[in-house]
Formats: structure tokens, sequence, C-alpha cells
């Protein structure tokens, strides 16, 4: 089975991002991918669509494990030549949608550094995305550090 998963995702993808990329992934930000004869011919191969699964929600979707709602923008910015993807989502991750994802994306993307969150429902804390040398990668929090920020504040105190 899965475990319930949220990704939170803020890339650049470069001006020259293939069209089928930009219209895959706008089909699934719009919730219009239904089946395989949805996507354009040249993504069907793709790791992520190569199992049944919930790759048809999985930008859209939301789940009762993470507080807040899933939201996103996708637009192409002339100025900056390129697509921005502001992603927030959350679904039961049954074949590693969200790394599947991250790798159907990866060759377009133009942002470095901190990119987002990547958290397991059983997870104390999510792991930080960082895009390093053309790849994503996976930073996890040391739980000591989390444990000593859950007891040093009072529930409801802000400072």
């Amino acid at each position: 089975m899965g475990d319930y998963t949220e990704l939170n995702l803020g890339v650049k993808l470069r001006g020259n991002t293939p069209k089928y990329i930009i219209e895959t992934i706008t089909l699934l930000i719009e919730g219009d991918a239904f089946v395989l004869e949805d996507l354009p011919v040249a993504v069907r191969q793709e790791p992520l669509f190569a199992e049944p699964s919930y790759w048809q929600f999985m930008l859209i979707n939301c789940s009762y494990y993470f507080d807040g709602q899933p939201c996103h923008v996708w637009k192409y910015d002339e100025i900056a030549n390129g697509w921005f993807l502001t992603l927030r989502a959350n679904t039961k991750n049954y074949s590693e949608e969200w790394t599947r994802f991250l790798q159907f994306i990866v060759p377009f993307v133009e942002s470095k550094g901190f990119v987002g969150t990547h958290w397991y429902e059983y997870d104390v804390a999510p792991k930080l995305i960082f895009m390093r040398a053309g790849k994503f990668e996976f930073i996890s929090l040391p739980t000591q550090m989390i444990q000593d920020l859950d007891h040093r504040y009072e529930p409801g105190v802000i400072d």
C-alpha cells in the first residue's frame, strides 16, 4: 500500500521546455487527464505513467492527513522566459508518484537551491528538497532538532 505524502514545490522550468511536457503538466493541474490516451503520445512511456496509479489527480489531490488545502500556480513568464510551477498537493503515494513526477520534470528545471518539501504521513518532519547539479536531493532534518523545537514552545503561544 502507500503512505499519504505531501509535496510543496516551487520551481522554474526553462523557456525551451518541450511543448508536450508543458501540455502534460497543464492536463494534470487542470484535472483533465484521466486515462493514458488523454496524455501527449511523447510522455506515455514515462515511468510516471507506466502503471495505473493516482497520477491523474496527484497535482490537485488533498487528503486529511495534512492541514491546509492543495493549491497551484502554473504560468509562463515572458520576462523570465520560463514556466513557473508552485504546488502544494498530497495524495496516497502508492507507486512513488512524487518521486516519478520529480524525475519527469527534473531535466527541464532551471531552479537551484531549496525548492520545496516532501512529507510522508509517519515522518516527524518533512524532508527538504534542493535542486543541485541537475537533480533533486532530499535532506532530512535531525530528529533531535525537531523534538527540541516541539518542546520549546507552548501550544498556542507565538513569539
